[in-house]
């Protein structure tokens, strides 16, 4: 396992999500290029239906990426749970999923 996540409470942030990488995968040289490359990714993205980054933070030769908590779930655990949404709703899904696509390109 190259990395733990965890639900955590932040000081400054709030409820926050923690990915906690791995020593053995930090160390690896593909292992470093990975995750610069992911935080990279996250630095750049500052969108309302794109997942926000807040830092990350060298613990114990460990690196953790605090990001926003998305405690809804996913789309397909919805989408099975409701089995059914009103026009309405779907048109509102929809147009935040091709927004954030949108963003993204």
């Amino acid at each position: 396992m190259t990395a733990e996540v965890y639900k955590c409470s932040h000081h400054e942030y709030g409820k926050v999500c923690v990915k906690i990488i791995n020593n053995s995968f930090v160390k690896s040289s593909l292992g470093e290029k990975l995750i610069a490359n992911e935080i990279k990714l996250l630095e750049k993205l500052s969108h309302s239906h794109v997942l926000k980054f807040y830092e990350t933070v060298k613990h114990n030769d460990k690196k953790l990426i605090i990001t926003e908590l998305c405690e809804g779930g996913d789309m397909e655990k919805e989408i099975k749970s409701k089995k059914k949404f009103s026009e309405k709703q779907a048109l509102d899904i929809f147009g935040d999923i091709v927004d954030g696509c949108r963003y993204l390109l």
